[in-house]
């Protein structure tokens, strides 16, 4: 097979998409006569190029002998063994690295805490570089830019690396601009200049121009009826351990514009949302996390209830993947190039969201007798096994011959 490599040219390292994956050809601190070929996927996150930033600084010629076998390292994807997405629990590909090549080193604590933070609970707004970044690589995604994005984030690393005082755990854009006025030991990734120009562009492209674009389209679709809205039934939690009924407002459109669901959240005030992009052909579902700030689980259900009706039509459950720590569900991704879009309508798909996200929702046929035969038997959810404690409780009042007990459903 014939693949097209497009090769980008920066100081310090040679990046290339290979049509496939994403090679990063650093030179290294430790080991002058040789340079290093990372490969991962597309539009690498933080947390990848975090491990780049170990590996770039510290790798010796000995670990790159043992870890580096084929004279190449994939980093969060192929499954080997650094790819962290296949761990299931929060480590990073930054822990991974860092075990491996032996550089834990406490001088790294904050990067490590850091780069963990966002990894496993996202990023935050556009309070600091991994923010940034990621609002980079959505709005700015052809090669050319992908690796400029990454040498301003590398840059970021780097002069974090040297502040380890009281501002070690400020990883702000203006921090960085502070760092940088006193050292110019990295000019070869960017300039400071030119590193400022892009977080500047930055900040003001996703908060102003990008937002707004969605905003426009968001109303279009509204105007012609295309966005789907509902409410649920969730049951949350007070700090006394009594349970209190929200009716979340779920609302779902088709959109390939990177801020719609943001858009959903601040236009139409949804506390679930759905966009399916017609370009990618991929869902992605996910909360307002004010509303459910401490519920990990809050799309559990929604997840489950999508699984079986993939596999009702015959395709692959496991074309769906539930990230817990960012509360989203998604059909397809970056560290998973090869998932193949749900067989599941847009319609089929809002309906199972509303569906999860209304916990009292039960086929009506149901009377917690005849589980086996339902085909909600597989998921295994929550209100299914409440639904079947209440029969049985109403069975034993009935044998006992005592007065039932009236339970709401």
């Amino acid at each position: 097979m014939f693949i097209l490599l497009k090769t980008i040219y920066l100081g310090g390292f040679i990046m290339t998409w290979t049509g496939e994956y994403f090679e990063i050809c650093i030179e290294l601190e430790k080991v002058r006569e040789r340079s290093l070929t990372i490969g991962t996927h597309r539009l690498p996150h933080a947390n990848e190029i975090g491990a780049c930033f170990l590996l770039q600084n510290y790798a010796t010629n000995k670990r790159l002998v043992e870890e580096c076998v084929e004279g190449q390292l994939m980093l969060g994807i192929g499954g080997g063994k650094f790819d962290h997405h296949s761990l299931n629990n929060e480590t990073t590909c930054y822990d991974l690295i860092a075990e491996a090549f032996g550089c834990k080193y406490k001088k790294l604590e904050h990067i490590r805490v850091f780069i963990a933070d966002n990894n496993n609970n996202g990023a935050k707004g556009m309070i600091n570089i991994a923010s940034l970044y990621k609002a980079m690589n959505t709005m700015w995604s052809n090669d050319e830019s992908v690796s400029e994005n990454i040498a301003w984030f590398l840059r970021a690393l780097n002069l974090k690396s040297t502040d380890t005082g009281k501002h070690a755990n400020d990883f702000s854009q203006e921090r960085i601009i502070e760092l940088s006025k006193s050292c110019s030991d990295f000019d070869y990734f960017m300039s400071n200049e030119k590193w400022i120009e892009r977080a500047v562009n930055t900040e003001k492209a996703w908060q102003g121009e990008f937002f707004d674009q969605a905003c426009r389209e968001l109303e279009n679709l509204d105007s012609q009826g295309l966005v789907r809205e509902a409410h649920g039934l969730f049951f949350i939690k007070n700090g006394k351990g009594k349970s209190k009924a929200i009716k979340p407002k779920i609302c779902g459109v088709m959109s390939s514009h990177v801020r719609m669901a943001t858009a959903l959240r601040v236009k139409k005030q949804a506390d679930v949302f759905l966009v399916y992009n017609p370009t990618t052909k991929y869902y992605l579902i996910g909360v307002n996390k004010n509303t459910f700030r401490h519920y990990r689980d809050a799309l559990l259900e929604v997840f489950k209830i999508l699984q079986v009706n993939e596999k009702r039509v015959g395709s692959d459950p496991d074309r769906w993947y539930y990230f817990k720590p960012a509360i989203n569900i998604y059909n397809g991704s970056l560290t998973h190039p090869h998932i193949k879009p749900s067989a599941l309508k847009f319609g089929e798909v809002f309906a199972a969201v509303c569906v999860g996200m209304k916990q009292d929702a039960l086929p009506k046929s149901c009377d917690g007798k005849n589980c086996y035969s339902c085909f909600l038997s597989s998921a295994c959810l929550y209100r299914c096994k409440r639904r079947v404690d209440i029969q049985k409780t109403r069975e034993k009042s009935e044998r006992k011959n005592i007065p039932q007990i009236v339970l709401a459903v």
